[in-house]
């Protein structure tokens, strides 16, 4: 049946029962009916149909690349045979692309490299993206919705950093954490963020590194700086492989750094989070983590060891403890985070885990870091976290799952079965809290000034009252006299926390005398003196001043007082004297004695040794670390140390697994060993020379020889411990006195 085709303005034949398809024929200029392999397309150009289908236009292969300020987004577009627009569609979210930035206008086929500073995208952004192509017949085709993430701070960070002649150790670490802060809404909270795997300033003498300044990416600029030499932080964790750079101050040494200053009100939010390794030391403050304010009033957060807490001062120069034990985190890698509310609570957490709360006004003023109230940090600093706002425990918990996939407890290695830390150990305090001595005198040293009493009484304080008590000098001898009345001789020459041998001769005596150290019942040395003969006893400092006093009316001729105090070569007569001075069972007199003898020093007592190949040890230190590792493990057995000093059978195995050893434990540059061969390292051991302290107290053999301790004794005054010097083969195990004096490199247990 004819019907009426408009386009053609004639009737033409119906198709039979579907719809009609006619082509174009440019030949004939008319219109005719389809054969099976054509269509009929309109062609936007001459305003007629035309043969044949109008393809669409085809991207392909969109990428993106984050380069240092822009992102490079990169694709194929085949515009087929028409011109193409091309835009880049662009949103926060991926159901929202919303902006759009123009990419070009394509004829033919071709690349597409669109280059888009990250100001545009805005600060540290993740953003979802796609391509959209429209060619002028109207078609429109899209490439896949991508996502790619766009961090303007940490480029303009990084591009200061380097303009300042600073390094970035780690780019990824950096990014992390500030893409981590970003996620949880806390970037622009950011008032301060050090972290030595970020960006840092160093100087360099000989094989040590200094940190000159410490970046913090926020804006406005908030650095660490330390501009004088003497006081700039070591650089550490620049030896073993993989390990994370931090900063250093050995044994409490005056190295901090400073910034701008940062406070808050009482009823201002804050929270502090900094990853440390305390090492502890004999002050009350043993380590603090930030810092003071004015002259007057200080801002402190530290250790105190003789109670195992963690304590707080504001800025009005209130203090109080928390209610938990630091003995866990000595020596330990630990992520700690303070918590203010802005309404006198005050949270305390540890790894993650809430310890402590307390109740006092948070009003603090912080301008530096590593330095205490006349006090410093003693051991490493590797992040710290200053911001506006408190966190909830979800936020402090997953700040420490980001920190510690970066950095472990204690860096480590794994050697066949084993897992070895990489560094030597740096503690001056045990787990169970006792305090390991610094000991830098080789040998007893007289303390007591004109104890002989030659020609006078010049060095002594006299405390008497004529006639009815006196004390005068007479053929080189000191002579007491009193009637019952208040009488006595002192003088200021002990070290509170050292270790003397006291001794006097009682040459003759009616009535009774005591010596004393602790300035009230001055009897907790010799508590009764009434016969004659050399009295002796050993004793640790409790105040500066010894005392000789009268218990009853006396009468007493005294001579040759001496207190030595007891140096590193003298650890095995202390041992002995105080295991038998000591009531009990064999395990308390061990222990008593051990607590007396632990000694460590740095290499010829230098700090700056120190902070590259760590402490030295008696291998006293070392049984009475373990003692109390174990005692703690038994006392905590859901939550152990975790680590122990090694035994020979350690050392065996580690010798068999790598046989021969002896490179393959070595560090491999040339910068701490001396001479070659060195080594492969290819352990990941990381072996350093730290030499050793000798018997006698001198020193010897750094950068030649390695030792390090075994927590088993070879007999009652000789000890095991592996060494391996320079040139050797082999790791070997060897006995020496106990009061050699080692490196102690700790073992998962």
């Amino acid at each position: 049946m004819p019907i009426y085709d408009p386009l053609l303005d004639k009737l033409r034949l119906e198709d039979s029962g579907s719809d009609p398809l006619l082509k174009y024929d440019p030949f004939i200029g008319e219109f005719r009916i389809k054969d099976d392999s054509s269509e009929v397309s309109y062609d936007a150009f001459s305003g007629k149909l035309r043969q044949g289908k109008i393809k669409d236009p085809v991207i392909s292969g969109a990428t993106a690349v984050a380069e240092d300020d822009s992102v490079v987004f990169s694709g194929a577009v085949n515009p087929n045979l028409y011109s193409t627009v091309v835009t880049l569609l662009w949103g926060t979210t991926e159901n929202d692309l919303n902006h759009t930035i123009a990419a070009g206008t394509f004829t033919a086929s071709g690349n597409i490299n669109l280059t888009v500073l990250n100001e545009v995208f805005g600060d540290s952004e993740n953003i979802y993206w796609r391509f959209k192509a429209v060619n002028a017949s109207g078609k429109e085709v899209f490439s896949s919705v991508l996502g790619t993430e766009v961090n303007v701070l940490f480029t303009q960070y990084k591009t200061r950093v380097l303009a300042d002649s600073g390094a970035l150790r780690s780019e990824t670490f950096t990014k992390d954490y500030i893409n981590f802060l970003r996620s949880q809404g806390r970037i622009n909270n950011v008032k301060l963020l050090v972290t030595p795997e970020m960006g840092i300033k160093t100087r360099t003498v000989g094989i040590n590194k200094y940190v000159s300044k410490a970046y913090s990416p926020q804006l406005p600029t908030n650095d660490a700086v330390q501009a004088t030499e003497l006081s700039q932080p070591f650089l550490a964790g620049n030896i073993a492989p993989n390990s994370k750079y931090a900063l250093q101050n050995p044994n409490g040494g005056t190295r901090l750094l400073t910034h701008p200053n940062i406070s808050f009100a009482a009823n201002e939010a804050w929270s502090i989070t900094s990853l440390v390794n305390d090492n502890w030391g004999p002050e009350v403050f043993a380590g603090c983590i930030f810092s003071e304010g004015s002259s007057n009033a200080k801002t402190n957060f530290y250790t105190k060891p003789n109670n195992t807490t963690y304590g707080f001062n504001n800025e009005s120069g209130a203090s109080q403890q928390f209610g938990c034990s630091s003995l866990p985190n000595i020596g330990k890698n630990t992520i700690i985070t303070l918590v203010a509310n802005g309404g006198g609570t005050l949270k305390l957490y540890t790894n993650g885990t809430l310890k402590s709360t307390i109740n006092i006004a948070t009003n603090v003023s912080i301008n530096r870091y590593m330095q205490g109230i006349g006090r410093y940090f003693n051991g490493r600093l590797q992040s710290h976290l200053i911001q506006s706002g408190a966190l909830t425990d979800a936020q402090v918990l997953a700040e420490y799952n980001l920190l510690r996939s970066w950095i472990p407890e204690i860096e480590n290695v794994t050697i066949g079965a084993q897992q070895w830390a990489t560094s030597n150990l740096d503690v001056v305090c045990t787990p169970q809290g006792n305090v390991i001595n610094e000991v830098q005198i080789n040998s007893n040293t007289e303390r007591v000034v004109n104890g002989g009493f030659t020609t006078n009484l010049s060095g002594w304080n006299l405390v008497q009252s004529a006639p009815n008590a006196t004390i005068t000098q007479a053929g080189g001898q000191c002579i007491i006299h009193s009637d019952g009345t208040g009488v006595n001789l002192n003088q200021a020459c002990l070290t509170i926390g050292k270790w003397y041998k006291l001794s006097l001769n009682v040459v003759s005596i009616s009535g009774t005398l005591k010596v004393g150290d602790n300035g009230t019942t001055l009897d907790n040395l010799i508590p009764a003196i009434s016969s004659t003969g050399i009295k002796t006893v050993y004793f640790k400092a409790s105040t500066t001043t010894i005392y000789i006093v009268r218990v009853t009316a006396v009468d007493a001729v005294i001579d040759d007082v001496s207190c030595l105090e007891v140096g590193w070569a003298n650890s095995q007569e202390l041992y002995d004297a105080i295991y038998a001075a000591t009531a009990g069972t064999a395990e308390q007199k061990t222990y008593a004695a051990l607590k007396a003898a632990a000694m460590w020093s740095y290499y010829n007592n230098d700090p700056v040794a120190g902070s590259v190949y760590g402490k030295l040890y008696n291998w006293f230190a070392a049984k009475l670390l373990q003692i109390d590792i174990d005692a703690y493990n038994t006392a905590n057995p859901t939550s152990v140390w975790g680590w122990k000093v090694p035994l020979v059978a350690h050392f065996n195995t580690l010798i068999s697994y790598l046989t021969p050893s002896g490179s393959k434990l070595r560090e491999s540059s040339n910068l701490y060993w001396f001479g070659a061969p060195v080594g492969t390292n290819s352990s990941g051991f990381t072996a350093i020379p730290g030499g050793r302290r000798n018997a006698d107290g001198t020193f010897s053999q750094l950068t030649a020889i390695c030792r390090f301790a075994i927590s088993e004794e070879h007999s009652a005054t000789f000890q095991k411990y592996a060494a391996l010097g320079y040139n050797d083969a082999e790791l070997s195990i060897n006995t020496v006195e106990k009061t050699l004096g080692v490196s102690i490199r700790l073992i998962k247990s």
